[in-house]
């Protein structure tokens, strides 16, 4: 669970309609006198909240905005008068790549026509078509890549054929073309699925009330979403297809949305837009195909991965590299980080390090967890057992309060005992 804020009990507490129904003094004790009280004659509000007030107690606290807003401002450490100038300047970089990547497709195509006779001849939409379909991959790098020395990279190609470089100068200008396009253009997507992520997460958050983002990584999709994300831009390309651009009939038209965005591109059916316009439509739904089916090859493979890796002990835990912000650092480092601000002595860090990979396997062992788990349940039993003899005895205490309060004072011929109550504490005292 990534929590940025998870208290909800203390996040409750700022809202309107809790301050407006638990109102009390920060001073004030609650005897068992006045629990009692209002156990049996509970508060009673007259006043009801208007529908604006309502909404502006979502808009502030349980709003896509506002759990938004407060992520952003703990992930960058920045004040609140200071959100929308650092949203900015983080927004440049993403913007930047988007730009630039707009214009390398728009300068690609005009340099291909320059030095292809063939490709001179074609409209220039359609040459624009080309050379996006030409950098369009999907390199899906694993999280594994980033936790480890290993590189595994997924790269498949789109490309439908029905232009293709013809002399040897336009043949060479592709390969250095695609050199520079390809990871322009996977670095674009990633961005964008990141963002799309992050988006789906704080929207759940929003629709359960809740400040807490619950997941364990916040880059990824369910593989439920992703799924029924890419068969649902499957069936709306094909009715693109099908309805406006080509008009091809219904099932081929579905079949080349499908194998369009997946990468595979086989050539026997071809788009042929008429206009700019259909050519910019045609582009648009080929990358957000692309963002979809990168997101659901890493959220594919980090299944895969669990899989593979069922039943074996950790190792190379130490070596383990993690990011912070924009600084990359392997695990032992950060454990010497944080030994030294404790003041943990060499020979005990030296001693962890060496078994770590012993005390990951053994933390992450299902039988050893069934049995924290266990202990950590009999152990809350004890507890919930324990305050609730006492609250049954502050009870008592409040009843006999009651009683004494109601009872005359009597006569007695030796000795007469009455019970004073004071902020839950009795005190008795004796007369002869």
């Amino acid at each position: 669970m990534l929590g940025f804020g998870c208290n909800d009990d203390a996040n409750d507490r700022n809202n309107l309609l809790y301050n407006d129904y638990f109102e009390e003094e920060a001073d004030e004790s609650l005897n068992p006198y006045d629990l009692l009280m209002r156990i049996h004659f509970p508060i009673n509000k007259s006043r009801a909240f208007s529908q604006l007030e309502k909404f502006k107690n979502y808009w502030e606290n349980y709003s896509f905005y506002a759990i938004w807003r407060k992520k952003f401002i703990q992930d960058h450490n920045c004040q609140e008068q200071d959100l929308w100038k650092e949203f900015f300047v983080e927004s440049i970089p993403h913007l930047l790549i988007n730009l630039f990547l707009t214009f390398y497709v728009i300068g690609g195509a005009a340099a291909f026509q320059l030095i292809d006779e063939n490709i001179a001849h074609e409209k220039f939409f359609d040459v624009i078509q080309f050379t996006f379909t030409t950098i369009a991959t999907i390199a899906t790098i694993s999280e594994l890549r980033y936790q480890t020395k290993m590189d595994e990279i997924t790269v498949t190609f789109v490309g439908y054929g029905n232009i293709v470089p013809t002399t040897d100068a336009s043949k060479l200008f592709c390969i250095f073309y695609t050199l520079v396009g390809v990871p322009l253009l996977f670095l674009s997507l990633t961005n964008i699925g990141q963002f799309i992520a992050e988006g789906y997460w704080i929207f759940l958050a929003s629709l359960r009330r809740t400040q807490c983002i619950d997941t364990a990584d916040e880059r990824r999709l369910p593989l439920t979403i992703v799924v029924t994300l890419l068969l649902s831009h499957s069936i709306v390309g094909g009715l693109i297809f099908h309805l406006w651009i080509d008009e091809m009939p219904v099932i081929p038209a579905i079949y080349f949305s499908f194998v369009s965005i997946t990468t595979i591109g086989y050539g026997d059916i071809t788009p042929t837009p008429t206009n700019a316009f259909q050519t910019f439509i045609i582009i648009l739904y080929l990358a957000i195909g692309m963002v979809i089916m990168s997101t659901f090859i890493a959220s594919l493979y980090n299944y895969l991965r669990r899989l593979h890796y069922l039943g074996r002990n950790f190792s190379g835990a130490a070596h383990v590299e993690v990011w912070f912000g924009g600084t990359k650092m392997s695990v032992s480092e950060l454990l010497c980080i944080v030994a030294e601000e404790f003041n943990v002595s060499p020979k005990m860090l030296y001693e962890v390090l060496h078994d770590l990979d012993d005390i990951i396997t053994e933390a992450t062992d299902p039988k050893i967890s069934l049995n924290i788990e266990e202990r950590q349940s009999r152990r809350q039993s004890r507890i919930s057992r324990s305050e609730m003899r006492g609250f049954r005895e502050r009870m008592k205490k409040g009843v006999r309060v009651i009683e004494d309060k109601d009872r005359k004072p009597g006569h007695a011929s030796d000795t007469s005992t009455w019970h004073v109550s004071s902020c839950g504490q009795d005190e008795v005292k004796s007369y002869s």
